[in-house]
């Protein structure tokens, strides 16, 4: 996922690969709001930053028989700089564009990332 983090260290976006049910994106906001508390910096100084980041959703059994569950930390990267979002392309990749970039406006960060038949899955898969 791309998580935005500004100058004050609160994460003001997350942005999943694929699509989230909205208790599970929910609870991905809360779990990162309460990871990230510091911003990146710049020579000395606060900046808004994006990170590509992967977390693991993770189950764990309670007494009752229900389950409790929780993302984990999986890695991150720091993105550079610029606003970076997920493109799909025509040919069923994900991407990742800067908005900002000079020349083409579909600049790409790494390589493709082939989709699935179903792009609606419960967790983000690692990269």
């Amino acid at each position: 996922m791309l998580v935005t983090i500004n100058t004050h260290g609160k994460v003001t976006e997350v942005d999943p690969a694929f699509r989230l049910s909205p208790k599970y994106k929910d609870l991905l906001s809360k779990t990162l709001s309460a990871m990230i508390k510091t911003p990146a910096r710049e020579h000395g100084k606060p900046v808004t930053s994006q990170l590509l980041m992967s977390m693991q959703l993770k189950a764990e059994a309670n007494p009752d028989g229900n389950y409790a569950v929780h993302f984990a930390y999986v890695n991150s990267k720091q993105m550079p700089t610029g606003s970076w979002y997920w493109v799909h392309t025509s040919q069923h990749q994900l991407r990742l564009a800067n908005r900002y970039a000079t020349g083409s406006p579909t600049v790409s960060f790494g390589g493709p990332l082939q989709l699935p038949s179903s792009t609606s899955l419960p967790i983000t898969s690692s990269r």
